[in-house]
């Protein structure tokens, strides 16, 4: 997320238990969402900060060139069900916390999962009534918002087209539809901040998702990598604008 505060890579876990939040510099390099537990969750570190170690160098890379608006990478727990849309959200908990500090959040991207693309006819479909105005092949990245993101929406494709040859929808809709509030986004929208949803549509085109059939090597790697460096554009763009 993107905030208007003077660029850093923000360095804390933060611990959500009781509403209340602490900070912990034992993990380098990202921001961490707990909702509250009573288990320890000392075992947690080592491998938290190994996954902050390996990325932090890449991270940093990405906030060259940003300007003066601070970008903050939050890797949040509890987002599947029966989780979701609770009190035990962490990006929920989150996001609270933000509007409660009264911080500016000028964007928030939820990188939903990027990783299966498809060109054979009908492998891609859409909640309805969204079938009769998008293609039916899966080879597309979405930037996904509710109501209140249109403008966020806009601006982040325009930026991801005019840097990426790599094919691309976008779009609002209400909550109630299906799909368009599946991920950590519809909790930073609750508290009314704009924020969209990067994604290659999960179930509506992948055919493992959530089976243990989905593995590592149903990623299409190239395209990955194609669009992850169309999103970095994103970001430098918006974190230069005045």
């Amino acid at each position: 997320m993107m905030g208007t505060e003077p660029t850093r890579l923000r360095v804390a876990t933060l611990n959500c238990r009781d509403a209340g939040w602490t900070a912990d510099r034992r993990v380098p390099g990202i921001d961490l969402a707990l909702p509250g537990h009573e288990e320890p969750i000392e075992h947690l570190y080592k491998r938290i900060t190994e996954i902050g170690e390996f990325h932090r160098a890449r991270l940093e890379r990405v906030l060259e060139g940003v300007g003066t608006k601070r970008v903050r990478f939050a890797f949040f727990v509890t987002e599947e069900p029966p989780y979701f849309r609770t009190e035990a959200m962490g990006s929920l908990q989150y996001a609270r916390a933000l509007a409660r500090r009264n911080e500016r959040v000028i964007a928030m991207y939820s990188l939903e999962t990027i990783g299966f693309y498809s060109s054979a006819p009908g492998s891609q479909i859409y909640p309805a009534p969204f079938g009769l105005m998008f293609p039916d092949r899966g080879d597309f990245v979405a930037f996904v918002g509710m109501l209140g993101s249109r403008a966020l929406v806009r601006k982040t494709i325009r930026s991801f087209r005019s840097h990426t040859a790599f094919p691309s929808i976008g779009g609002v809709a209400p909550g109630f539809v299906p799909g368009i509030g599946w991920s950590d986004h519809w909790a930073f929208a609750e508290h009314g901040f704009e924020a969209v949803m990067i994604t290659d549509t999960a179930p509506f085109r992948y055919p493992h998702y959530h089976r243990p059939s989905d593995t590592p090597d149903k990623i299409d790697a190239e395209k990955v990598a194609r669009v992850v460096k169309g999103i970095e554009r994103v970001i430098r763009d918006l974190g230069n604008e005045q």
